[in-house]
């Protein structure tokens, strides 16, 4: 037998129906619902996004070497 797996974003109240369909048709459902904790991390990160501003001649590679210089010396 091949199978064949598919992802699916549907309406909560949709999801009795997709039950009673894959029932009757003898497939399988694998409900994997997104966490709050990562949708609250994206939300964060888009508030954050352009908050800083750095020169135009910034070299963080440098910056990152000074800091762990420190840090493990």
């Amino acid at each position: 037998m091949n199978t064949m797996q598919i992802y699916l974003d549907i309406p909560t109240q949709d999801i009795g129906l997709l039950q009673e369909l894959s029932a009757k048709m003898g497939w399988n459902i694998i409900d994997e619902r997104k966490s709050q904790h990562s949708r609250s991390v994206k939300n964060n990160v888009d508030k954050l996004y352009g908050v800083i501003s750095l020169p135009t001649d910034y070299d963080y590679k440098e910056m990152l070497a000074k800091v762990l210089t420190e840090k493990y010396l």
